[in-house]
């Protein structure tokens, strides 16, 4: 069961993954939205202040979930 979950999870990604690029390409064509690709340097910042935004929402957003998060993207929180 866990094997059919996991090949039906990483199917299901898969086509997620194809229909956002999919999406993303459609918003940058239409020359309305302006999509900036962030330096590793400038990501890394980002995500300091949004650690702070985490920190001031903690009672309306779980801890427990935004470690998860952490843990999946890498960002692991300082």
């Amino acid at each position: 069961m866990e094997e059919a979950m996991a090949k039906t999870t990483t199917y299901a990604n898969a086509i997620s993954k194809s229909a956002n690029e999919a999406a993303l390409e459609g918003i940058k064509k239409t020359g309305k939205t302006t999509v900036i690709d962030l330096t590793p340097a400038q990501r890394e910042e980002w995500k300091k202040v949004l650690r702070k935004t985490h920190e001031q929402m903690g009672d309306r957003i779980s801890k427990p979930l935004l470690q998860a998060i952490y843990k999946e993207t890498g960002a692991a929180k300082p």
